[in-house]
């Protein structure tokens, strides 16, 4: 589903819990926290949004987990 419109990230949050989400234009606060974002694509599938990343056309994007980490995964940023 794809969506047109900024949202700010506490909505996108509520939206996508357990997704991951492709966020054009991302707007940071002063701790780098992405505060809101346009978002272009969500899914439980990470090979989904990376294959879109590729061909996409915006500039500024990030790719957000909105959902808890299994304690015993390691995550490599």
């Amino acid at each position: 589903m794809k969506k047109s419109v900024m949202s700010s990230m506490l909505q996108i949050e509520k939206d996508y819990r357990g997704e991951w989400v492709l966020i054009a234009n991302p707007i940071y606060d002063k701790a780098e926290r992405i505060k809101e974002g346009r978002v272009l694509l969500h899914s439980q599938d990470r090979d989904k949004i990376d294959k879109v990343m590729l061909n996409i056309k915006e500039k500024k994007i990030a790719i957000r987990y909105l959902g808890t980490v299994d304690k015993d995964l390691s995550v490599i940023l």
